[in-house]
């Protein structure tokens, strides 16, 4: 607790917030990018596996990035204050994704370069595959 005192009295603390506080929450496409060329190549393997080598490829492959200073390291997107997305578990229309950034609460950053990708080369492989739409299949419309 000595140590966090005397380090919120200092410059580092004061430079590390403004940097937080100044960046805009964003989404990040590259995990989704990285989990379905992981996918792509694993098609035909027993789930378990693919799972098991979709992270195994995206921690081999992430950004990793330390802010100078920084005294607690480690990110899950490409930037700071960016949300991965996990398109195996389902997927933004383009009515969503144009609504992130304008919405009330939690609003999100991206791209129209971002946005072109997910729907034309993410979510496409995605249909029918992720959770979300499997279990529209298998779970009675009124429930």
């Amino acid at each position: 607790m000595f140590i966090t005192q005397r380090y919120k009295k200092g410059r580092t603390y004061k430079k590390l917030n403004k940097a937080m506080r100044n960046a805009k929450p964003s989404i990040c496409v590259e995990r989704a990018d990285l989990i379905t060329k992981s996918y792509k190549e694993t098609e035909g393997m027993p789930y378990i596996l693919r799972r098991a080598h979709g992270i195994k490829y995206i921690l081999e492959n992430m950004t990793i990035f330390i802010d100078e200073d920084e005294l607690i390291v480690g990110n899950h997107g490409s930037k700071p204050r960016s949300a991965p997305l996990f398109p195996e578990f389902g997927t933004f229309g383009k009515k969503e994704l144009d609504l992130m950034p304008v919405r009330k609460v939690d609003t999100l950053q991206i791209t129209e370069e971002d946005k072109e990708f997910l729907l034309n080369h993410i979510y496409p492989y995605w249909k029918n595959k992720n959770t979300g739409d499997i279990s529209r299949y298998y779970i009675d419309e009124k429930l």
